[in-house]
C-alpha cells in the first residue's frame, strides 16, 4: 500500500514545463498602404535552451505583397535575425512563409528577433492578418527545438494589420549592429579572424 501510495505521487507531481513563445511584433497597427512596413517574428525561450526554430506563417498573398530582403538570392526572402547561426530555410511563396533556423554549436537562451518580414498593403486592403501554423505537439508547423530536440513551443500570436492612404514616413530608425563574432573586448581573438554582424 505504501508503495502504491509512493507512485501515485510520483505520477502526480508536475514535470518542469518546457515553455517557448513565438510572436509578431508589432502584434497590431495602422500603416500607409503601398508603404514597405516591417513585422519582427520574435522568439522567446523564457529560459530554456534553443538549438533551433522553425516559423511557418500564413498571409493573404491578394491583400500584401512580402518584399524581399535577399536580392542575391532567387525568388524572395525575409530578413534573417541574429538568435540563431544559420538560416538555411528562408522561403516565402503563394500565401505561405517558413523560416528555419539552428545552431551548430552552442544555443539559444532569450528573447531576439528570429526574422523580420517586410511587406505593402495592395491598393484599397484596409487590413490583412499574418497568422502562424501552430498546433501543440505538432511537428510540421512552428517548432523551437530545446537542446535534445524536442519541440517546447507553447504559444504563438501573429497580428492584425489596418492601412490607410497617405504618404509613406520617412525612415527615423538609426542601425543596430547586432550577432557580432568575436564579440566586443573578446580577449585571444586571432589577428586574421573574419569578422561578422
Amino acid at each position: 500500500t505504501k508503495m502504491i501510495g509512493i507512485m501515485a505521487l510520483l505520477f502526480m507531481t508536475p514535470l518542469p514545463a518546457h515553455a517557448a513563445k513565438m510572436a509578431l511584433s508589432p502584434a497590431s497597427g495602422e500603416f500607409k498602404t503601398n508603404c514597405a512596413t516591417a513585422a519582427n517574428i520574435i522568439v522567446n525561450t523564457e529560459g530554456q535552451n534553443s538549438m533551433a526554430a522553425d516559423a511557418f506563417l500564413r498571409y493573404s498573398p491578394d491583400e500584401i505583397e512580402i518584399v524581399d530582403q535577399m536580392s542575391g538570392v532567387g525568388g524572395t526572402q525575409l530578413r534573417p535575425g541574429s538568435v540563431y547561426e544559420s538560416y538555411p530555410g528562408n522561403i516565402v511563396s503563394n500565401g505561405v512563409i517558413r523560416l528555419t533556423a539552428f545552431n551548430r554549436e552552442g544555443f539559444y537562451n532569450g528573447r531576439g528577433i528570429l526574422g523580420s518580414i517586410v511587406f505593402k498593403a495592395k491598393p484599397v486592403v484596409q487590413s490583412s492578418t499574418i497568422s502562424f501554423d501552430y498546433s501543440p505537439g505538432r511537428t510540421t508547423d512552428s517548432n523551437v527545438a530545446d537542446v535534445a530536440s524536442n519541440d517546447m513551443l507553447n504559444g504563438a500570436y501573429g497580428a492584425t494589420y489596418t492601412f490607410v492612404t497617405g504618404k509613406c514616413g520617412e525612415d527615423s530608425s538609426p542601425p543596430v549592429v547586432e550577432g557580432m563574432k568575436p564579440a566586443p573586448d573578446e580577449i585571444g581573438v586571432p589577428l586574421d579572424s573574419d569578422i561578422t554582424f
